[in-house]
Formats: structure tokens, C-alpha cells, sequence
């Protein structure tokens, strides 16, 4: 049997629904010993303000869109948490915290009071100090790191300490066999992730290129590129290259399959594409394991140091991949 509000007021129930400052709607319900329900539908993305409760543990469940959690725990030091859809967080008494809610995201929130005082909700200047310094476009950057984690790999941006792992397998003739570039010496690893850290910051940004991890040994095994070709079409090339100790072992696989991902969900493109050299079988299955299609065959469209080679090309639409 449904209640009345009226009724609901007479167990100590009331509502209190608000338009916030920052164009947030809120929806609760608030029971006379503190405790409540809210439900919190964001317009624009943007923080809330940091603070902490005394005697309040809150449980934050993410239902649409993704959040940043930031907290500061109690030696002093700042986390940011990034939750997708489904995803909770529990934030106990006298931990200082903030929600980021991206754009039309909604989130439910629920407060167990222990200890109930007259006013308990405290600011907290030094974390809203921590969370100012993270752009929407920064976040953004940390909500796409996250998603690029499979299994066995992750995903991440490169540094320049990164080369020495890099060249390990880029001065190898058999990695460079059907490339445009010859094998690689330390020079030429700098200079190449000087152009990647530099693409990297670059906005709007076009080359998104990543080193591979494998996660159990920490190890970098290799690196996968997503680079926008056609902005207004929507377009970007695939391209991928792993350290031969970890060739056929599906690893190629996870790594391209995170960028697909991360190119229809996060970057909503249309098609994605990639090529190879007619003889590179092994890329040619990388390719098809994830779902593209095959194309056609450009003729000598690439020169290398033993001449002309042609190019198989494979594509993948969103509307193949989302179905």
C-alpha cells in the first residue's frame, strides 16, 4: 500500500528536493534521526564541495554516467578514485571527500547516522584545494586511464624513462621487418617519445599513444596507437607493435581491444582501421580477432629500404562493434 506524505511525516519521513547552486537536483528523503536518501541528477559535470561528517557514514552508488571520488584521509594525504556505472564507494566519519559527477550522470546516496548533531556536515579547504587543480579535460584523462585495463594489461601514458624498455625490442631487425622504420637506436627512442609526450598535451589532442603493461611483471611489452585521421568524419587508425617474447600469446589482442573501447566509448568515433604488410600474418589475425573487416589491398603505397610494399587494410565500424 502506498503512503501519503502525510503519512510518511508521521513516521519521521519528510521531503526536501533542491535546485543547487551548481545545477544539481536533488531528491530526498530525510528521516527525523538524521539518516536520508538522495538521489542526485548532475547538468553540467563539475565538483561538489569538499567536506566530512562526524557522526554520518555515506554509501555512494553511481547508477548512470561516472564519477570522480576524491578524499583526504587522515595523515593528510589525497586520492581521486574514478566509478563507473554500478560501482559504490563508502565513506566513513571524519574522512574529508568530494564528488566530481560528469555530465548528466546521476548518483544515490545514502546516510547512516551514528551520532546525531544539529549541524554536521564540515568544510574542507584543503581538499577543495587538491580537487581545483583537476580540469574537466584532466579528469576526463583519468577516467580514460582506468578503462584501459584488461586481464593482464594495462594502458598508460609514456615518460621518457620508458625508452630503455622501448629499444629493447625496437633495435630488433624482426620488429622492424615489415615497418616503415628501420630498427631503432636510443636516439631514435628519445626523439620518438619526445613526439609522443608532446602529442600527449596537445589540444584538442589527435595521437593517442600508449605504452603496453604487463601487469604481473609491471614489464612494458610494447605500445598501441589511436590516431584521428578525419575529424569530421570520425575516423582514426589503429596501429600496434609488441615486444617478440610476447607475440602469440594474445596479448596484441587486449591491447587493440582496450583501444577499440576506448575509441567508439570514450572519443565516439565512427570507424576505426588499421594495415599491414600482406606478409605479417600475425597482425593480419590480430585484426581480424577484434572484429574488423576486411577492405581491400592498396597497392605499393608504402616505400621501404627493400622497396615498394602494399598494405592490407581492415575497419570496424561503432555499430559493428557496439552490436
Amino acid at each position: 500500500m502506498k503512503l501519503t506524505d502525510d503519512e510518511a511525516k508521521s513516521f519521521g519521513v519528510a521531503t526536501n528536493h533542491e535546485r543547487m547552486i551548481n545545477g544539481e537536483h536533488r531528491f530526498r528523503l530525510n528521516h527525523v534521526d538524521g539518516s536520508s536518501y538522495c538521489r542526485t541528477e548532475a547538468t553540467d559535470a563539475g565538483w561538489q564541495n569538499s567536506h566530512y561528517h562526524k557522526g554520518v557514514t555515506e554509501w555512494y552508488v553511481v547508477q548512470s554516467g561516472w564519477i570522480a571520488y576524491a578524499e583526504q584521509t587522515s595523515s593528510k594525504e589525497c586520492h581521486l578514485t574514478i566509478l563507473e556505472e554500478g560501482e559504490g564507494i563508502t565513506v566513513r566519519p571524519m574522512i574529508s571527500h568530494n564528488i566530481y559527477m560528469s555530465e548528466n550522470s546521476v548518483i544515490h546516496t545514502i546516510k547512516a547516522v551514528k551520532d546525531k548533531l544539529d549541524n554536521d556536515w564540515f568544510a574542507s579547504p584543503e581538499l577543495d584545494a587538491y580537487t581545483s587543480q583537476f580540469t574537466n579535460e584532466d579528469i576526463f584523462n583519468k577516467r580514460m586511464m582506468k578503462s584501459l585495463r584488461s586481464t593482464r594489461l594495462s594502458l598508460r601514458e609514456f615518460s621518457y624513462s620508458d625508452w630503455k624498455s622501448i629499444h629493447d625490442y625496437a633495435k630488433r631487425p624482426e620488429v622492424s621487418r615489415y615497418q616503415v622504420w628501420e630498427p631503432q637506436s636510443e636516439k631514435d627512442l628519445q626523439l620518438f617519445l619526445a613526439e609522443r609526450i608532446k602529442a600527449s598535451i596537445q589540444k584538442p589532442r589527435s595521437q593517442f599513444a600508449f605504452a603496453i603493461i604487463e601487469k604481473e611483471a609491471n614489464a612494458l611489452i610494447g605500445s598501441v596507437e589511436l590516431t584521428i585521421r578525419d575529424v569530421k568524419h570520425q575516423a582514426a587508425e589503429l596501429s600496434y607493435i609488441l615486444h617478440p617474447d610476447y607475440w602469440g600469446k594474445g596479448y596484441a589482442t587486449e591491447a587493440t581491444g582496450l583501444m577499440l573501447s576506448f575509441g567508439f566509448s570514450e572519443m565516439n568515433l565512427h570507424r576505426i582501421y588499421a594495415k599491414c604488410d600482406p606478409r605479417n600474418k600475425g597482425s593480419e589475425r590480430v585484426m581480424q580477432k577484434i572484429g574488423m573487416v576486411w577492405e581491400g589491398r592498396l597497392r605499393e603505397d608504402l616505400l621501404l629500404s627493400e622497396g615498394w610494399r602494399d598494405s592490407l587494410i581492415y575497419s570496424i565500424l561503432a555499430r559493428d562493434y557496439n552490436s
